[in-house]
């Protein structure tokens, strides 16, 4: 059986770690590593990986919700 997720958006059991393709990866981490060294020289890969899942789950929904 599986276990419903803790709060609104599955706080409690949510994956902390996820299994990219080695070409997103990659686009993901160079994309990390521009913002690092042009915008903010303090941005963690965790806290930059997690606005890049949110701003693509909110695309997603939207995509999802048209006609």
């Amino acid at each position: 059986m599986l276990a419903s997720p803790a709060g609104p958006a599955g706080e409690g059991r949510a994956a902390t770690t996820i299994r990219l393709r080695p070409q997103a990866a990659a686009a993901l981490n160079n994309a990390w590593l521009y913002q690092r060294m042009h915008v903010n020289p303090t941005l963690s890969y965790p806290e930059f990986a997690s606005e890049i899942v949110r701003l693509g789950l909110a695309a997603f929904e939207r995509q999802a919700k048209q006609p």
